[in-house]
């Protein structure tokens, strides 16, 4: 406010707002998924699933994931002094040492 700037952190154009939409609709389509493949893990009748939950679960939560760390939540995008681009490049950032985390981890 004290340099009378405007950062703008959402959808520029109408069609961007679409993107947004839709991509914000399929993260949570994935929390969604992510929820009910959890409850069936839970039933017995489902017990020679469990292999093919837990790949579906993971898939899920990389696409969730990933949405997260292109749109923030609204809460987020209208903090004070908050940037798009800076957090987009943060969330990379500690994307990329997860990432390496696990790989080390794995190895």
């Amino acid at each position: 406010m004290r340099t009378t700037e405007v950062t703008d952190n959402g959808p520029e154009t109408p069609d961007d707002k679409a993107k947004w939409d839709k991509l914000i609709a399929r993260r949570e389509a994935a929390l969604s998924e992510i929820t009910e493949s959890t409850k069936l893990k839970k039933r017995k009748a489902w017990a020679d699933m469990q292999e093919i939950l837990d790949g579906e679960i993971a898939s899920e939560q990389r696409i969730a994931d990933l949405i997260e760390d292109i749109i923030p939540d609204e809460k987020t995008r209208r903090e004070p002094d908050f940037d798009l681009r800076e957090w987009r490049t943060r969330k990379q950032a500690i994307r990329k040492v997860k990432e390496s985390f696990k790989n080390a981890a794995e190895r």
